[in-house]
């Protein structure tokens, strides 16, 4: 597997391009899918409920994601704290997953990870697309998505790496400033000179 990583700032739209990515072939796996997989562990939800108490939890007694999403983003500390107990496995996670489809040099698979550079997890990866949008647009579509205020979006913004710098470390960037069809031209272009530079025949084409 030729691995590519794929980032950006939340609302940039890395999602979206992973969407598009995914439909020309391209094997898309998500930091995040992970991260709600580790969150059902017990040992994880344990652990947990120690850190925040029952405030956190469902009327089921399980861990209730907006409640400790509510939280950890409205302190700095607490969120240090769920990060310590979230990031190691879902990390380790992220390396099995790569190590596991190593050996497959004949497609290219697209890991997103919102704090790719942030967890210093680049040197896993060939090569890094980095999605970047104008701060407004972010947050407006970052609330809508997730049903929050901007400023708790803006309070997640605060907590990761600034855009410009995420452009410098990138080998792609894609700039999401327009509409789904720019969008969706500007992916493909990267898309093609991936195709090249990994040499991959019969992929499909863009479309």
């Amino acid at each position: 597997m030729n691995w590519v990583g794929l980032t950006g700032g939340i609302g940039s739209g890395k999602s979206t391009v992973g969407q598009y990515l995914k439909r020309v072939g391209a094997q898309v796996f998500e930091a995040d899918v992970l991260a709600k997989t580790v969150l059902e562990e017990k040992k994880i939800q344990v652990k947990i409920f120690h850190a925040f108490g029952k405030k956190i939890l469902q009327a089921s007694g399980k861990i209730d994601p907006k409640k400790l999403a509510e939280v950890v983003f409205q302190n700095r500390k607490k969120l240090d704290q769920l990060e310590k107990i979230i990031h190691p496995p879902v990390i380790r996670e992220i390396k099995k997953k790569i190590q596991e489809e190593r050996g497959e040099k004949s497609s290219i698979g697209i890991f997103i990870i919102p704090l790719l550079f942030e967890k210093h997890l680049e040197r896993f990866f060939k090569k890094v697309i980095v999605v970047v949008c104008l701060k407004k647009k972010r947050i407006e579509r970052a609330s809508r998505h997730l049903k929050i205020s901007p400023q708790q979006v803006l309070f997640r913004m605060k907590h990761q790496m600034d855009s410009k710098l995420q452009m410098k470390k990138a080998n792609f960037i894609i700039h999401n400033r327009g509409t789904k069809l720019e969008l969706k031209s500007e992916t493909q272009k990267v898309w093609v000179e991936l195709i090249k530079i990994f040499n991959i025949k019969g992929e499909k084409k863009y479309g």
